[in-house]
């Protein structure tokens, strides 16, 4: 009865969603291009008498020309000094025209983290985002909400800036503040999300999942999380068999969390599902989701970038009915994409809340870049993109690349490549981790980490490959198929290497426990540990974490 009644909010709140704000986008990409100009002017007016847009003119701007000129592209260094007076005195609009209700934090991949401020009306349009992401993915998966849902988000609120606003994520925020109808469907309480060291974490959530066998939806935003949650089930099956019968997290208190006692509360299986781990949970064989939750339907993640080698290896875990939906392009800065393209993983630009713009990726470097709007691309090119947010972003550089999968009226439907600093270059073949990320696709062994590396003084690329589990990698067999399918998908690396200016690519294996060993040294370095990412093609004099020492 209970879930019956879950079940059929659940469909009303997307039966809603379909009527209202999935048949306003998709008819506003008709006319993508004037929402996009109506948007601007909205938050060129709105932000007219901030401190920034008085220094840029805002009351002046009256089309996207007038923009470009009147804007230089802007970074979050150049956007603090503002960030930083309104953050002070919040009756200084020096940003933006509302007030700040908590900040994002960034990954961290490829900086020191930033705390990026959400507003109101951001808040309100990651929320319309939210839902038609939800939407959409019963669109692919009908049956993925019918049963349990497991999501892993990061804690609504970490602390306060030194501001005394509250730092967190809004996916966090999300989660905690959830109906209690919609919560009682989620299998890991929000309260464990707030404990403080990430392996006792990790333990209680893959306690709390065991006590369910109807799991459909599983959603976090790194598949790398899934090899850490099926390490933990086979490495630690003992002491997970020994909680589930006392009925508590033995260990868990006031250290690691400020309530134990309410995460105790909710270790609480019944007597059938016990009988069920019993022989599983005492048995040497290795296990995946697959014996765990048989009924798990989809597999929500992100699947661009460096994150398409973990979910490869991460996919042999799951039942072979599991559907994988990419979450869409999303960042602390902004939710970019809904995905409405599972076949490609690509979604439409979220055009009715944030302005757009694009720039040839080949063509950033000039001098004068020719700054494009999203009527004005051309399928299967890639390009940098830029936005410009309510929530007080203008003209941000996102340092992602993104490619156009195909069109929706005037409205393109893209995908994530790579972060932009994902590119090398040491005698002029300028090679991109997307390619490589496209040779160790059609290589096709599963790896549960990748980290590659120019090695300018030896004229080469270094791959260092940690095999998944139970995989053999024979490091010269892979060294030559690997460059080989480089030179076959870059042109200029082929020359380098024809011409002797460029040595062959050298395969490194990694031993077992590398991925976790990154991880924890990039959380200690400042990078959120729920959004882990890794930069997956770099110089190897920037590589902070020592790869060498994880030789086998």
């Amino acid at each position: 009865m209970k879930r019956s009644l879950q079940n059929a909010l659940l469909n009303l709140k997307v039966l809603v969603t379909r009527f209202t704000a999935y048949r306003s986008m998709m008819r506003d990409t008709q006319r993508a291009r004037s929402v996009q100009l109506g948007l601007l002017q909205r938050i060129l007016r709105d932000n007219a008498q901030t401190g920034f847009g008085g220094v840029h003119g805002f009351a002046n701007v009256h089309s996207h020309q007038d923009f470009v000129e009147a804007v230089p592209v802007q970074t979050y260094d150049s956007l603090l000094p503002y960030l930083d007076r309104q953050a002070h005195n919040p009756e200084d609009r020096a940003l933006v025209h509302e007030p700040f209700l908590f900040f994002n934090i960034t990954s961290g991949t490829t900086s020191a983290s930033k705390y990026i401020p959400v507003t109101q009306t951001a808040l309100k349009a990651l929320q319309r985002s939210q839902d038609l992401m939800v939407y959409l993915q019963q669109k692919a998966v009908p049956d993925a909400y019918n049963g349990k849902v497991l999501g892993i988000a990061s804690p609504a609120e970490e602390g306060l800036s030194e501001h005394g606003i509250p730092v967190g994520s809004a996916s966090g925020r999300f989660y905690k503040n959830m109906p209690k109808v919609v919560a009682s469907k989620y299998v890991v309480p929000y309260e464990v999300l707030e404990i403080k060291q990430s392996d006792w974490k990790y333990y209680t959530v893959v306690l709390c999942c065991l006590q369910h066998r109807d799991i459909t939806y599983f959603a976090t935003a790194n598949p790398s999380t899934v090899l850490k949650l099926i390490d933990v089930l086979n490495e630690r099956r003992a002491d997970l068999w020994r909680d589930l019968v006392n009925g508590r997290v033995e260990g868990l208190d006031e250290r690691f969390h400020d309530a134990p006692e309410k995460i105790h509360a909710c270790i609480r299986p019944s007597a059938d599902r016990l009988a069920e781990l019993e022989p599983l949970l005492t048995a040497d064989e290795p296990m995946g989701f697959d014996v765990i939750w048989p009924q798990l339907r989809l597999f929500s993640t992100w699947t661009g970038g460096s994150c398409g080698v973990a979910l490869k290896a991460a996919q042999v875990a799951f039942p072979a009915a599991t559907e994988v939906v990419d979450l869409g392009l999303i960042a602390s800065e902004i939710r970019a994409t809904v995905t409405t393209d599972p076949a490609t993983q690509s979604g439409l630009p979220t055009f009715q809340d944030n302005v757009f713009e694009f720039v040839e990726k080949a063509k950033w470097d000039e001098e004068e870049p020719k700054f494009l709007l999203l009527d004005e691309l051309t399928v299967g090119a890639e390009y940098y993109l830029f936005i410009t947010t309510p929530g007080g972003l203008y003209r941000y550089h996102m340092n992602d690349i993104i490619l156009v999968t195909g069109y929706e009226g005037e409205c393109p439907v893209i995908r994530f490549v790579q972060k932009g600093r994902g590119a090398c270059n040491i005698t002029g073949e300028k090679l991109y981790e997307g390619q490589v990320i496209e040779a160790l696709e059609l290589w096709g062994l599963p790896c549960r980490h990748v980290q590659a590396a120019a090695d300018v003084e030896a004229a080469h690329y270094l791959l260092y490959i940690e095999p998944a589990p139970g995989t053999a990698l024979d490091a010269n067999a892979a060294s030559a198929e690997l460059d080989s399918l480089l030179r076959r998908l870059n042109l200029e690396y082929d020359a380098k290497r024809e011409s002797g200016r460029l040595n062959a690519l050298v395969v490194v294996p990694l031993r077992t426990g590398a991925l976790e060993a990154v991880k924890a040294h990039s959380v200690k370095e400042g990078q959120r540990e729920g959004q882990f990412k890794t930069v997956l093609l770099q110089n190897k004099l920037d590589l902070s974490f020592d790869h060498e020492a994880w030789r086998q």
